[in-house]
């Protein structure tokens, strides 16, 4: 079960970091099956570790989650290319983090590598959470 924290308003603060909470807590509320699975995704916040990117795919990325509504943590020096490769650390849900992997599908600089590579580590996650 989630953690829950109220406020005097009725308002809670909910810390559910896996599926399976994030279920709960839609269910609780009267959401159907299909309106779980649709917005299960988007309550799933996570951060990724991309490691040893080259500096031009990284801007690429940062741009790209921007969009998305999300964020890409690069070095600081990256946005001058002042360095070659950088770490990212990538904050989203899950829904947004997908759909980055689709774009990055379509760019060059190696990016569909990575994309592909970032769909398959979402997907590796819940397989290996699965009973």
């Amino acid at each position: 079960m989630a953690k829950q924290r109220r406020a005097d308003t009725g308002i809670r603060v909910l810390a559910a970091v896996t599926r399976d909470e994030v279920a709960a807590e839609l269910v609780r509320v009267g959401s159907s099956a299909a309106g779980v699975e649709i917005m299960l995704p988007k309550g799933l916040f996570r951060l990724v570790r991309l490691e040893q990117v080259p500096a031009t795919a990284a801007n690429i990325i940062k741009q790209e989650m921007l969009a998305l509504g999300g964020d890409a943590v690069v070095h600081w020096k990256t946005v001058a290319h002042a360095i070659e490769r950088t770490d990212i650390v990538l904050l989203g849900t899950e829904r947004q983090l997908l759909r980055l992997a689709e774009k990055l599908q379509a760019n060059p600089f190696g990016l569909p590598g990575t994309g592909e590579a970032l769909r398959a580590v979402l997907q590796n996650m819940h397989a290996q959470r699965a009973p």
